[in-house]
């Protein structure tokens, strides 16, 4: 089944031509009010390619679709917890369905946020068992974080997620560029929305994964834009463009195995906007 990527709500041309930038600075925080439900339509597609050594590249192309509901539980001093629960799941490759498993579906997943929208699973291991390559496309779709302070239009500030000492450990760092800025600021239905851009450019090494004497190397390049609501900071919609590699490699260099994703884009949008 190939989809088109649907237009992203509340980012209307018109009104970005006709809207004038703020010259203040903007403080974006992510405070939404408890009971809080959003529901949201995901869609994204691509092409996978894979390569090994001495042997034809395998190509396939992919698609997703699916409806995302969130919902606020709580907000109070410990912080935020909400769930989120994916439906209609549809994911193809060469328009074969691939099945998800009953532990991703219809289940209310729960996810911590922070004031600058970053939003964590309370357990890492929930999407365990999904297919190759589905995490990539709730990556894409994901928020990009909030400046930490008031920030300017056009002013950059690092959107890196948060990371512990283990997403390091045996890690080499070649490049690691994860920045977003507000291009604009503008009304939308009754609202006041920030567009916000981010920009993506890294790659790292894992020492002996994925077995001891060999490395893999990860590139990601990508171009997100996102708008959120200024008053609470509560996700509107995302469009995202991804490259995506990961090169199995020998200790001198060779490139034994590898995975490409060259062109995967998504959209995410509120549910009938």
């Amino acid at each position: 089944m190939k989809t088109r990527p649907r237009a992203l709500l509340a980012l209307p041309i018109i009104a970005l031509l006709s809207t004038a930038l703020l010259a203040d600075p903007v403080s974006l925080t992510f405070q939404p009010e408890e009971d809080l439900e959003i529901t949201y339509e995901l869609e994204a597609g691509g092409e996978r390619i894979i390569r090994a050594a001495g042997q034809p590249p395998e190509r396939a192309d992919l698609e997703f679709e699916a409806t995302r509901i969130d919902s606020v539980e709580t907000v109070d001093d410990d912080g935020i917890i909400l769930t989120r629960t994916l439906k209609d799941i549809v994911y193809e490759e060469d328009g074969d369905r691939v099945a998800i498993p009953p532990s991703i579906e219809d289940e209310a997943i729960a996810f911590s946020a922070d004031s600058e929208g970053n939003v964590l699973p309370v357990d890492e291991t929930w999407d365990e068992e999904a297919p190759e390559n589905f995490g990539d496309f709730l990556n894409l779709l994901e928020t990009v974080p909030f400046g930490d302070g008031p920030v300017e239009v056009g002013e950059k500030w690092d959107a890196s997620p948060p990371e512990d000492d283990a997403d390091t450990e045996g890690v080499e760092i070649v490049k690691d560029v994860s920045e977003a800025e507000i291009v604009a600021i503008y009304e939308s239905e009754g609202m006041e929305v920030a567009l916000i851009r981010q920009r993506v450019d890294a790659v790292m090494i894992y020492k002996d994964q994925p077995q001891e004497g060999v490395n893999l190397r990860g590139t990601i390049q990508a171009e997100i834009l996102q708008s959120n609501r200024v008053e609470d900071g509560v996700l509107l919609g995302v469009k995202g463009r991804l490259y995506q590699k990961l090169d199995v490699m020998a200790p001198q260099g060779e490139i034994l195995w590898s995975m490409e994703l060259p062109d995967l884009e998504g959209t995410l949008r509120v549910a009938g906007g």
